[in-house]
């Protein structure tokens, strides 16, 4: 019966969506990974609106099946009440979007739980270009293996434009196993392929990091573009590098380039630096989490802090089926490499403890819990002043972010800085 209804549903939310597709007739931007989407998806669209032509972007992380029409339709947040449910259905069947006098970019992210969601979603749109971020073993319960996530994400080029473009992330070893037949833009930190755009961190300093983007694409000169921007390591500048590709190729100037990186704002939840009460700096990282994410927030970590004291605290990571154990196990050694002291919470705590153990960090520095709420009833005993303390865990069971609230100098401004602050999350 749920079967049923949730066809049902879907129907009613792709029929509008094919309706505003008709009337938009927009010029459609994929974004799909493992890793990254969302922050690559915010970058682009910043990017993109120094075009001076709309841009429609899904919102937050809506990217399913049911999240797509949602955003299309106006909606900031996914439904979870029967009240909520009909508000959006009336909507779906009763569309009324704005109109553009020209064409719109829509900058769209796609995931994909399962085999074939790729697509169902690539083929309500025509898209002329797709952005790779990462391709790497997230959702592993359900894939079971690294070339099945690639198999999948693969299956997206076949709805890309011939005319169209990819864009992929040459640092990506999973991600060298695409065969596009689309003209290939490739963007990277490290790689020694001929880039379109390659990225590097200058300097470093407490609110972020200066920048430069070297980009060998039209109308953009040579000589690198400086910015700083409020990240604290190289995993966070691939967003910034992936935007400046797809912005140079859509044919934007230095100038424009340059606007687009002050204009980006790192998304809720995704390496925001916060400002922490008693002189902490919280690098809330708090929206999910997956293996390889967690490895690189804790290594930029250090050269972040500067010398000042660093606290991981991490927790349970979802949908690993089988490769749960050794992957909890891996990100507690690299913590032990990385971090002065490592906070564990939830199911997995002690495979964690264990394993940063067996990596050489002492008892004293390590600490386990149950549940995010045990850490927040303990908060002034895992931090001290001064500290920055680097938070993550996925969203299911543990939603960091209310540590995050306990941790922040100003806690009545979650609403605006923190992920999940709406009153169905709070409820």
């Amino acid at each position: 019966m749920k079967a049923v209804l949730r066809r049902f549903v879907l129907a009613i939310l792709w029929r509008a969506v094919r309706i505003r597709v008709k009337q938009d007739n927009p010029y459609v931007i994929v974004v799909t990974g493992s890793v990254g989407k969302t922050s690559t998806k915010e970058a682009i669209a910043a990017m993109l609106e120094q075009t001076g032509k709309p841009v429609v972007k899904t919102a937050g992380n809506m990217a399913t099946d049911t999240g797509i029409p949602l955003s299309l339709l106006g909606f900031a947040d996914r439904a979870k009440t029967k009240g909520r449910w009909i508000t959006v259905l009336f909507k779906a069947l009763f569309p009324q979007f704005p109109k553009f006098t020209t064409q719109p970019y829509y900058v769209l992210e796609f995931s994909s739980d399962t085999v074939g969601d790729l697509d169902f979603l690539a083929k309500h749109f025509p898209i002329k270009a797709a952005v790779f971020t990462t391709g790497g073993m997230a959702h592993m319960e359900l894939y079971k293996t690294e070339e099945a996530v690639i198999a999948e994400i693969s299956s997206l080029l076949k709805y890309v434009d011939k005319d169209g473009y990819v864009v992929v992330n040459a640092d990506d070893v999973p991600l060298q196993h695409l065969k596009p037949t689309q003209s290939i833009l490739y963007f990277g930190v490290k790689s020694q392929k001929k880039l379109a755009v390659r990225g590097k961190v200058e300097s470093r300093d407490g609110t972020g990091l200066k920048c430069s983007f070297t980009c060998l694409e039209d109308k953009i000169s040579s000589k690198a573009i400086e910015a700083h921007v409020a990240i604290i390591g190289d995993q966070q500048l691939y967003p910034l590098i992936a935007a400046v590709a797809v912005g140079a190729r859509e044919g934007l100037t230095e100038k424009n380039v340059l606007a687009g990186l002050k204009a980006y704002s790192i998304p809720a939840g995704r390496g925001r630096i916060i400002k922490g009460a008693r002189e902490v700096t919280i690098i809330d990282d708090t929206a999910n989490s997956s293996p390889e994410a967690v490895i690189a927030g804790v290594k930029m970590l250090k050269p972040f802090a500067n010398g000042r004291r660093t606290v991981a605290i991490l927790g349970t990571m979802n949908e690993l089926g089988s490769y749960a154990e050794a992957a909890h196990a891996e990100i507690g050694a690299a913590a032990a490499r990385t971090v002065d002291s490592l906070v564990a919470v939830g199911q997995f705590s002690q495979t964690m403890l264990a394993a940063a153990k067996e990596a050489g960090m002492p008892a004293t520095k390590m600490i386990g819990f149950p549940a995010p709420e045990n850490v927040v009833s303990q908060l002034k005993q895992v931090v001290q002043k001064n500290d920055v303390v680097y938070l993550k865990a996925s969203q299911n069971g543990m939603r960091l972010e209310r540590i995050v609230k306990e941790l922040m100098e100003h806690p009545e401004q979650a609403e605006k800085l923190l992920v999940r602050q709406g009153n169905e999350w709070q409820e």
